[in-house]
């Protein structure tokens, strides 16, 4: 069994505090304490990637690697949360938006649904 890595969460948690730290647009003495937002979201991806690679790894050496049980473990761990905070939003966009934009929230929150929001907000 792959043992649990508490320092690479630490790393992970730092990378998301740069990431909100950048969109806070937290300044010190009038300088922007995060200049590069994207470097945050690098450090986490990489320390994902590794953190799955071993995961693929071990089940591969073990020979129970599927491809098709490793994305349902994805499915399961992604779109619960992501449905939760897709109802969120639109519950708070009705109260909020108006007519217009609720009609292009919709479509925005469609697209969503299927991961296509990179395409449909380019």
């Amino acid at each position: 069994m792959l043992e649990y890595r508490r320092e690479l969460d630490g790393l992970r948690a730092l990378a998301v505090i740069a990431v909100l730290f950048y969109h806070a647009n937290f300044m010190l003495w009038k300088t922007p304490l995060m200049r590069g937002g994207f470097l945050g979201v690098d450090v986490f991806f990489v320390l994902s990637g590794f953190l799955i690679t071993g995961i693929i790894r071990y089940a591969m050496d073990n020979g129970s690697f599927r491809f098709l049980d490793f994305y349902l473990r994805r499915f399961r761990r992604i779109v619960p949360a992501l449905l939760v905070i897709l109802t969120i939003s639109a519950l708070g966009a009705w109260f909020v938006l108006f007519s217009g934009d609720l009609i292009k929230f919709a479509e925005s929150l469609r697209s969503a649904l299927y991961f296509g929001s990179n395409y449909y907000l380019r």
